[in-house]
């Protein structure tokens, strides 16, 4: 089982695994909170929503 970090992808709600390569951890435009997406929802462009102020993103 490969080994996480705190985060959680804002678009799936699953641990973002440190073996995936294409995960990205970025700051809310709008409120600056931290956001992480993993690579599958990246890929696929799932919306995201920051959790803090709402703001929903590509």
């Amino acid at each position: 089982m490969a080994a996480t970090f705190e985060l959680k992808c804002v678009s799936c709600k699953k641990p973002i695994s440190v073996d995936d390569r294409f995960a990205v951890v970025f700051h809310c435009p709008v409120c600056g909170h931290k956001i992480a997406r993993c690579g599958k929802c990246r890929k696929a462009g799932k919306e995201r929503v920051c959790p803090n102020c709402g703001f929903v993103g590509p």
